[in-house]
């Protein structure tokens, strides 16, 4: 795929969720978020604390977003983890703009990665994060590059969650359709699947790669996604 093709692609999306965060027409952020289908908060969550896990994130932790939208996943973050310092940056100027009414004491900007954050120092966040965005990327070599960029961002862990696996790919396909179709049509990019052993292309960057399915019975995706945690690698001192 060339890059004005994916360029072209990710802008679909972009544009989808740009108008969402416009429209005002959800209850909850997570809904604008492209969690559409999910009535209930208290699910919302469930899932995010059993995403980020108990030791993943800290407080006092400097915690940056990848695809940060309008600051869902991070808004209910800092309800499970007080005293962090939060940080996103998202495509879409409109989520953007929520995101800083959302989160107030936080610090957001527009662009993608690696491009936004090439000027940021190595290490700059404890904890680097990004949640259900992996499927709307246009291709793994796309996902490589991004990967990269969270581990360099990072100096302890790096959290991806809600990664479509390509063991389920025709079920969340269908999926897809019956949640975007009947408002957004069906000509958006198909999702972007993972299968897990892709990720140990990593390894040499990290002390551990774990996966996990989200353990939320009322979370309808639980079966066909998962969570990637990556430890760093710690560079001792000679």
């Amino acid at each position: 795929m060339d890059n004005s093709s994916s360029s072209s692609e990710g802008e679909k999306w972009t544009d989808v969720f740009g108008r969402m965060a416009q429209e005002g027409e959800f209850d909850h952020l997570h809904q604008m978020a492209g969690w559409k289908d999910l009535d209930d908060p208290t699910v919302w969550h469930l899932y995010v604390k059993d995403t980020i896990g108990s030791t993943n994130i800290r407080s006092g932790d400097r915690v940056f977003e990848c695809g940060c939208g309008v600051g869902a996943f991070l808004s209910c973050v800092q309800s499970i983890v007080h005293g962090l310092q939060l940080s996103g940056v998202d495509a879409s100027q409109s989520c953007i703009e929520r995101a800083r009414v959302n989160i107030a004491d936080g610090h957001f900007m527009v662009g993608l990665l690696p491009e936004a954050t090439k000027e940021m120092q190595e290490g700059s966040y404890d904890a680097v994060v990004c949640n259900s965005v992996f499927q709307y990327l246009p291709s793994l070599d796309v996902a490589e590059t991004v990967v990269n960029e969270m581990l360099r961002l990072s100096a302890r862990s790096v959290i991806i969650a809600d990664v479509c696996d390509t063991e389920y790919e025709a079920l969340t396909t269908r999926r897809m359709k019956e949640v975007w179709g009947d408002k957004y049509g069906h000509s958006l990019p198909a999702y972007l699947h993972i299968g897990e052993e892709w990720w140990g292309r990593f390894a040499a960057k990290c002390e551990a790669i774990t996966f996990h399915r989200v353990n939320v019975e009322a979370y309808a995706r639980r079966k066909e996604r998962y969570v990637v945690t990556m430890t760093k690698k710690m560079i001792k001192d000679t």
